[in-house]
């Protein structure tokens, strides 16, 4: 004689049931965060791209890119210049937010870091080249900048070499900027250097791993630029 049915589950199904459910829960708080990762990448990147127009904006109005603003909790956001000289106070630190009229950090809340070549902020103090001057302008159609994009620390093949300006954000895991901290290729990003990493990043990286994004500016494209706005011949 077969034994009666019991309605409902036992506790093995009910285990079973509950496993399941924890894997699609995690499964799809896995698809959020990725979603929100990828979002934060892209609109990171838009700023980036709205920096990088902005910047040369400002050199074609002013004949000049702007200092670094200074780093830490007392950081207004201006470029900081020495009153006596005119030169940078800083090449690198903070992006100039306040001067150039924009936010002042990226979709994970950090600071931007800026690096500006001292050719292209001025004031040019090599008298042989004053002959290349336009009025108004720190430099002219032969102009180079001294910073250097590479694909790794360990790299000797460089992506781009006499940059004008670089700008960094430093990603959900930072550090941030001038913190000399995080992986090799992090660090040098982190780092008051002339060289800077460029290099692919996954959407969700792993704990540790390289996630900044990196934008640069061209002497080619600033003197493009300063060419067709006129304020170079």
């Amino acid at each position: 004689m077969a034994s009666p049915r019991h309605n409902g589950f036992s506790l093995v199904e009910m285990a079973v049931v509950l496993a399941v459910l924890g894997l699609l829960m995690a499964g799809a708080l896995g698809a959020i965060r990725l979603s929100q990762e990828v979002q934060r990448v892209r609109s990171t990147q838009d700023q980036l791209a709205a920096i990088k127009q902005t910047l040369l904006g400002y050199a074609v109005r002013n004949g000049r890119l702007p200092c670094a603003a200074q780093v830490g909790a007392e950081a207004t956001g201006l470029e900081m210049r020495e009153a006596t000289t005119g030169r940078c106070a800083y090449l690198q630190g903070y992006l100039p937010w306040a001067t150039l009229g924009l936010g002042h950090v990226d979709a994970w809340g950090r600071p931007f870091t800026y690096r500006v070549s001292e050719a292209f902020a001025g004031p040019n103090t090599n008298k042989s080249e004053e002959v290349l001057l336009a009025p108004g302008m720190v430099f002219h159609l032969l102009t180079l900048g001294d910073l250097e994009i590479y694909p790794s620390a360990n790299s000797q093949d460089y992506l781009a070499s006499a940059v004008a300006v670089v700008i960094v954000s430093h990603g959900a895991h930072g550090p941030g900027p001038l913190e000399g901290k995080g992986n090799p290729d992090e660090l040098v990003n982190a780092s008051d250097s002339k060289m800077f990493i460029s290099k692919p990043r996954v959407d969700e990286p792993a704990t540790n791993a390289y996630d900044d994004l990196t934008e640069w500016i061209n002497p080619s494209q600033l003197i493009a630029e300063a060419i067709s706005a006129g304020r170079l011949p």
